[in-house]
């Protein structure tokens, strides 16, 4: 069980406000880096510590880290030209090598997206969105950082009578819509923060949706009985193969290059330590 300080990244999202809310319910000691302090303290808890910067620039990222026992990103890019790279693949490059560079092995959920392994769509070639969180994925499976990576289904689609929460692998559902799975974004926060706290989610990469029925009140099950990720491959486990590496740009491949070998320096010092 991990307890302290969580940081959140995208806290003043539609996601991250819940998410932010449901840590102060269970008694952990959220902290929210942000642009505007003064938008967030109206959107945001008053137990929540706020701290003004850019996530996308390395000095702002790890100023918000010191003392932090974990992060949940809860961030996502809207779409707009070079958007997707800048905010969904850049902020969690930026919170890796800040993470490799000080040593401090805190634990990291990541939301991602269902479908995130879809790269033919009509979407994915304008927005380059599932392309970016794909890649952003791969750099934390390859820093060998403690993690969880959560593809929710679509936001607040489901009907009235789906609350159970459902975790699939291999990222199946591909028909592009809300036939897919859907999930509210109050749900999504819970399992983000379940996955913060569950030892058992520590490896995993997983697609969850809601479906008929109540939803459990413990979910630690949630997490049981998936399949982890292979360490040091940069897909998830039972995941296509959708996006060739042999393909990828050279600053992409350098990217994972470059942290990697961080990686492997750490495991190295902490070995001979």
């Amino acid at each position: 069980m991990t307890s302290g300080t969580i940081l959140v990244i995208g806290a003043t999202g539609g996601v991250g406000r819940h998410v932010v809310r449901c840590a102060v319910e269970a008694g952990l000691h959220p902290r929210a880096l942000v642009r505007s302090t003064e938008r967030a303290a109206r959107l945001l808890p008053v137990e929540t510590e706020l701290l003004a910067g850019e996530a996308t620039m390395p000095v702002d990222m790890a100023r918000a880290l010191e003392g932090a026992d974990g992060v949940i990103l809860a961030h996502g890019s809207h779409g707009a030209p070079g958007e997707a790279e800048a905010v969904d693949y850049g902020i969690v490059r930026v919170l890796v090598e800040c993470l490799l560079a000080s040593g401090h092995p805190v634990r990291v959920t990541l939301m991602s997206t269902l479908g995130v392994t879809v790269h033919d769509s009509q979407h994915d070639r304008v927005t380059g969105l599932a392309t970016w969180k794909h890649r952003a994925e791969r750099l934390l499976r390859v820093s060998g950082l403690p993690c969880t990576i959560v593809r929710p289904g679509w936001f607040d689609y489901e009907a009235q009578d789906e609350h159970r929460l459902v975790a699939r692998q291999g990222d199946g559902r591909r028909g592009g819509s809300p036939a897919d799975g859907a999930i509210s974004r109050e749900q999504l926060a819970r399992v983000l923060l379940a996955a913060h706290t569950t030892a058992d989610a520590t490896g995993l990469t997983l697609e969850v949706v809601a479906e008929r029925g109540p939803e459990q009140s413990q979910l630690d099950s949630l997490f049981a009985g998936l399949r982890a990720d292979v360490p040091g491959e940069v897909d998830g486990a039972l995941d296509p193969d959708t996006l060739p590496l042999g393909a990828e740009p050279d600053r992409v491949l350098e990217d994972l290059r470059r942290i990697a070998a961080a990686a492997d320096a750490r495991e190295a010092g902490a070995v001979t330590a």
